[in-house]
Formats: structure tokens, sequence, C-alpha cells
């Protein structure tokens, strides 16, 4: 009777986990022309975004959402996760300058011959890159990651841009372009919409709007044309400070 009681806990316990991650947010992974691509998500200022709506951690503060789809092209690679750049951090407080000393943890959920973890802050990257997928997980193609924050966390949104590489003994595709991850712990949100398509004006969608907006790099030529502008500014000010000759 005990053992069945354990069992039937057990089997209560890993339905939960695994019902919490329902969601319509997928990576779905292939290769194309040498190089990783990323073939879902919605685009939003030229960058790739997966963000669920819905609060995806549960009270463990843990989370499978969002899941992943390898082409079976990629059945011989070894896949990792990077983390390119630290956590961006919103909140209804301070918006996308809040502070937090939280960390969002990739724990790598399936076959792992050590523990396979990556950890960001806001100020500090531990692991950078955890290993995604390999031979051992064909065929797990959809919750193969989980992603952890502090259970007593207040309400905020967690963002971290990443890419995908080719970490094989012998790799032979080009790393993928970075793209978006962004969490929602306990922020409202347009029921059954992903956010981002379009934004919304509820909490996370607000949200996802200004990390993503701090996520996308300065284009090059926009800075170059700050730069002649303050030169144009600085020589103005030299004629208009110089003494007439006539």
């Amino acid at each position: 009777m005990r053992k069945f009681l354990l069992f039937a806990i057990l089997c209560a316990t890993c339905s939960n986990a695994w019902a919490h991650g329902t969601s319509t947010v997928q990576i779905s992974v292939g290769a194309s022309a040498g190089k990783l691509s990323i073939n879902s998500g919605t685009t939003i200022q030229g960058l790739k975004v997966f963000a669920d709506n819905s609060d995806v951690f549960d009270g463990l503060g843990q989370s499978i959402v969002p899941g992943w789809a390898f082409d079976s092209s990629l059945n011989s690679s070894t896949i990792g996760l990077n983390i390119v750049d630290t956590m961006f951090y919103w909140n209804t407080t301070s918006g996308i300058n809040a502070t937090t000393t939280d960390n969002l943890t990739f724990r790598r959920l399936f076959f792992p011959t050590v523990p396979d973890t990556a950890v960001v802050g806001q100020s500090s990257i531990t692991d950078a890159t955890t290993t995604l997928w390999d031979s051992a997980t064909v065929g797990q193609s959809h919750h193969i990651m989980r992603y952890e924050v502090p259970s007593g966390s207040g309400p905020g949104a967690y963002g971290v841009l990443v890419q995908l590489q080719d970490i094989s003994a012998v790799p032979s595709l080009a790393a993928s372009d970075p793209f978006l991850l962004i969490f929602n712990k306990g922020l409202t949100s347009t029921p059954g919409t992903v956010a981002g398509q379009p934004l919304d004006s509820s909490q996370f969608g607000t949200a996802v709007g200004a990390i993503t907006a701090a996520a996308v790099p300065e284009p090059a030529g926009a800075c170059l044309a700050i730069i002649a502008l303050g030169g144009f500014v600085c020589a103005a000010r030299r004629l208009k400070r110089s003494p007439s000759k006539f």
C-alpha cells in the first residue's frame, strides 16, 4: 500500500509538472546554408523573440516552456545553448531599470552525463554554454530544458539573449543568429495570445517591448550618424566663437 501511494504521488507530481508546460511557444531549430537556423518565433525589431504570455513558472519557480523541436538533419550533431549577454529584467515598479539579485538557470533535463546548467543574472554569467541537444536526446524534441528562478521572486519579466552553437567533436555548422527568450513571472497578460503578436498594453506585453528594445544592438549606421552630428555641432560652435575677419 505504501509503495502504491508513493507511486501515485510521483505520477501526480510528474503530471502536474508536464501539464504546466502546455504552450504554443516552440523553438524550431534546423540548418540552412551551413548555419544553425531558428525557424519559428515572432520577429520584433529584427530580432526573433520567444515569449509565452502566461505565467510559466510553477510554485517552485520552475518551467519547461518554451519547448524545442529539432530537424532530423541535426540528429548526428551536438547543439549547445549559449548565453550571449547578461539578463534583462523588468518589473511594474521600475520598468526596464529594475534591479534584481535573481538568477535564471537553464538546466538540461534528459540524459546529462554530468549536471549541465548555465546560469545568468543581471551582472554575471556562469557556465555560459549548456548542452541542449545530442544523440542521447534524439526523439526528445519538446521539453528538454528546464528554466528556473527563485521560487519567492516577485512579479517580473526575465529576458535572455541566446544563440545555438554546434559543439560537436567536429563542428560543421556556424552558430545561429542570437534570439531572445522572455519569461513571465506573475505579470498580467492578454489571455490566449503570445506576447509580441502584436505587442499589447498588458504588463507582460509592455515588458516584452521594453526588453526587446534593450536587447537590440544599436545599428552601426545610427552610431555613425550620431558621431557625425556631434562633429557638425562642435564645428558650428567653433565658427560661432571665432571673431569675424571682415
